[in-house]
């Protein structure tokens, strides 16, 4: 064989090889991505400023909340079950996601938001609304916390899923799913 066939060889293997590992986690593969879903809004498409700020799942763990922001945030919320956005919600301040919370049912979703305000936004998922609510309005009421760590990686509660922020790419979502 000659050194030409032989290199081109062994560089698709390795090309191969690179995309299958980039394609898993350990026992995990990847099944889908997503970037912030403004990026599909015409006029905020220019934008690429808004990155993946935290992760949190419900408490049931059907759904995924991310947030993502630069100035503001944008609460997008997934569908485990189908790997679906089910809404996108624009915050004219800083969410503070760790302090956020769906009702028991995950019909709604608190998202504290102004980092010295006690203030929420309510987002009600069946009709897709979105209002302000003082703390005491909410179900845990107005409980003073400290400011926790954003996730930015977690798994499942059955450890089915794992969610990730893309580590070069800020603003990309990764989601895998466990190989049985």
């Amino acid at each position: 064989m000659n050194k030409g066939l032989i290199i081109t060889l062994i560089v698709f293997l390795l090309l191969g090889i690179g995309s299958s590992l980039s394609a898993q986690k350990g026992n995990y593969e990847s099944v889908a991505d997503f970037e912030p879903p403004h990026m599909e809004i015409a006029q905020y498409k220019n934008n690429r400023k808004y990155q993946l700020n935290g992760l949190k799942l419900s408490q049931s763990g059907k759904l995924l909340i991310a947030d993502y922001g630069f100035n503001n945030s944008l609460i997008a919320i997934y569908s485990i079950d189908s790997l679906k956005l089910v809404g996108a919600y624009w915050i004219e301040s800083i969410a503070e996601l760790e302090h956020s919370y769906f009702s028991d049912d995950d019909t709604k979703l608190y998202i504290k938001y102004n980092r010295f305000s006690s203030d929420y936004k309510l987002i009600t998922l069946a009709s897709k609304t979105m209002r302000n609510i003082s703390c005491d309005k909410t179900p845990q009421g107005c409980i003073s916390r400290q400011a926790g760590m954003s996730i930015i990686k977690l798994y499942s509660p059955d450890k089915k899923y794992y969610f990730v922020r893309n580590s070069k790419d800020r603003k990309t979502l990764h989601i895998y799913k466990l190989v049985e």
